[in-house]
């Protein structure tokens, strides 16, 4: 959005904020309450993408009087709050609660996740592999749409078949000069429902014509949807073995995230009264 005209129409509606001077374009202020002042950069963050300048200056203007009927509120509240103290009390309880769960998330990504062998991974598959049977449906594919007057449909036809190895590096080239819409999903197992939404109608019509090595092809008025299919694994078959790897991990993880972070926690604890660094006092 054009920057004067966020200025400006910061200076129709909140004229004294504009006479605050900044060095730099980022940090002109648009608003002021009370020595707390919102800044371009907030604005510009907050800017939806692709908004069209029209709409981009009505938002502004919500945007700017949105912050600053905020601000008043919250000075209002502040100063007229029967017990401030606790909330302040909640507050840091809650900050407190929550740099606890993100370094917990840490020592679950980080830590726990690393301990879990791809041999143990491996182990379970084999061992439970009849068991782990697909709710719906898996594909490995390519999705291109094209508009209808598109050059070489033909040729990106024929290349959607996969016959060559070469060919999804040709569809891609293709896809990038002319294509409305292009998924690369062969080398990551895609829900088949949410490969077929990209499909116009009632895309659980084309279920059934899904299979391996098969392409699905589709037209409405203005687009033609393609759908190659390199590999499928039906609803109600085995997981891949390479899907079923990360749903392994993920499931491991969840037995033994609560019993973890019970033993770091014992094990912190000992620690710092081992070292004298936490004492609990005992009153008779």
């Amino acid at each position: 959005m054009n920057k004067l005209l966020v200025g400006m129409l910061a200076c129709i509606f909140l004229l004294p904020a504009c006479k605050k001077e900044t060095s730099s374009p980022e940090k002109e202020v648009l608003a002021e309450v009370k020595g707390k002042y919102l800044f371009m950069s907030d604005l510009k963050n907050a800017l939806p993408e692709g908004i069209s300048p029209k709409d981009s200056a009505l938002f502004a203007r919500s945007f700017i009087e949105s912050w600053v009927t905020d601000q008043l509120v919250y000075n209002i509240a502040s100063k007229n709050i029967p017990d401030k103290e606790k909330i302040d009390q909640m507050v840091e309880e809650y900050r407190r609660q929550l740099i606890t769960s993100e370094y917990q998330r840490y020592l679950i990504d980080e830590k726990l996740s690393k301990e879990i062998s791809d041999e143990e991974v491996q182990s379970y598959y084999d061992n439970h592999a009849d068991e782990l049977k697909l709710k719906s449906g898996l594909i490995k594919g390519i999705f291109v749409k094209v508009p209808l007057n598109a050059p070489q449909r033909g040729q990106l036809r024929s290349w959607m078949a996969l016959h060559n190895d070469d060919d999804m590096d040709k569809i891609g080239k293709y896809a990038i000069q002319h294509a409305a819409d292009y998924d690369y999903f062969a080398e990551k197992w895609t829900d088949l429902n949410t490969a077929l939404s990209k499909m116009p109608g009632n895309y659980s019509n084309f279920a059934p014509q899904i299979r391996a090595k098969r392409v699905v092809e589709v037209k409405d008025s203005v687009f033609y949807y393609m759908l190659a299919v390199s590999e499928f694994a039906p609803a109600g078959s085995k997981y891949p073995e390479d899907y079923a790897r990360e749903e392994i991990r993920n499931q491991l993880i969840a037995q033994r995230k609560t019993s973890y972070l019970q033993q770091f926690r014992h094990d912190l604890l000992k620690k710092a009264m081992d070292k004298k660094e936490a004492v609990v006092f005992t009153h008779k």
